[in-house]
């Protein structure tokens, strides 16, 4: 796996992610990617699962304004975003809190990556503002 930085979409698996949502007119690509987390009945959550989920947590905080910012790495989403009309319903948002919970849990492949990187707490800190991000998009 290519990792350069903590940011969402510093690895190869999210930028493949990425590069895909263009072809998709609703959520249903976001909200996969986070049921994958969900869903997870092994005894360790897979890293690439992990990554996928963030860049679409980081793609539905996009959608509800609250992004942290662009690179090259974001150029089809942030248009994929600006071209989106629907509206982002609550459960959503939920589920992907949930997810990020799980993605700081213990048994968390990514969790461990970014440990051993000597990283965490920078990584960890970004996973929080993402989830205080969602939550005051829906609060306001």
């Amino acid at each position: 796996m290519g990792t350069w930085d903590i940011g969402f979409f510093d690895n190869d698996m999210a930028c493949d992610w990425e590069n895909s949502i263009k072809d998709n007119r609703d959520l249903s690509y976001i909200e996969s990617a986070i049921d994958h987390v969900l869903e997870n009945t092994e005894d360790s959550l897979d890293i690439d699962i992990s990554n996928k989920a963030l860049a679409a947590a980081e793609s539905l905080a996009r959608l509800l304004g609250t992004s942290s910012g662009s690179s090259s790495y974001t150029e089809h989403i942030d248009k994929w975003a600006k071209e989106f009309s629907d509206s982002v319903d609550i459960k959503l948002i939920n589920k992907t809190i949930t997810a990020l919970e799980m993605i700081l849990s213990s048994n968390s492949e990514l969790k461990q990556f970014w440990t051993l990187r000597g990283e965490y707490s920078k990584w960890e800190s970004s996973i929080k503002d993402l989830e205080n991000r969602l939550k005051t998009s829906y609060e306001k």
